[in-house]
């Protein structure tokens, strides 16, 4: 008798299906290998990740960087998933975000905030000929001190000048940004 295929890895499972994929780990397969390695992007069609759109163009910000519901939460899903399927190991996810070079600086900012409030924190972004690898820390709450070594870029213009001004500043030897709003 042919075996089922394993349930699809989304955040939301029932909880056989969730012990169905934690009995595959422990048997030494990964049911979920993208858990970890999600691929954003930001284009005309909105905000998608691993090939579906979870934010619609009309969904996003303008003006200020700031959470987008719809993207943390699926995001924080992934990590409790991955965190249920792999108890006690440690969670470190890299993101790789690729967007048009026109795309909005603001929408851009809004999905790594987004992203990094969830807690994966390490980026890989492609923006035209612009490559950069970061790390955008969870975003601290209001009141909380400035941490000293955090880099804050503007967000002015497009994605492509965003990712110059990131480029720029892991070139000078930063690695930990912060996005706010343009001036």
């Amino acid at each position: 008798e042919p075996k089922p295929a394993p349930p699809a890895c989304r955040y939301d499972l029932p909880r056989l299906d969730v012990l169905r994929l934690q009995q595959l780990v422990r048997s030494g397969e990964n049911p979920c290998p993208d858990l970890e390695t999600p691929k954003i992007v930001l284009d005309s069609h909105g905000v998608s990740v691993d090939g579906v759109v979870v934010v619609a163009p009309t969904e996003l910000p303008s003006g200020n960087p700031q959470n987008i519901t719809s993207l943390f939460q699926s995001f924080e899903g992934r990590r409790r998933l991955w965190r249920e399927l792999h108890p006690g190991a440690p969670f470190a996810p890299k993101v790789t975000f690729t967007a048009e070079p026109a795309a909005d600086a603001v929408a851009g900012a809004s999905v790594i905030r987004s992203v990094a409030w969830s807690g994966f924190t390490k980026f890989h972004l492609v923006v035209g000929d612009a490559t950069v690898d970061f790390d955008s820390p969870t975003p601290r709450p209001p009141g909380a001190p400035e941490e000293t070594d955090l880099v804050h870029v503007h967000t002015t213009g497009t994605m492509h000048d965003l990712a110059q001004s990131v480029a720029a500043q892991v070139g000078a030897g930063k690695h930990e940004l912060s996005f706010e709003r343009g001036r």
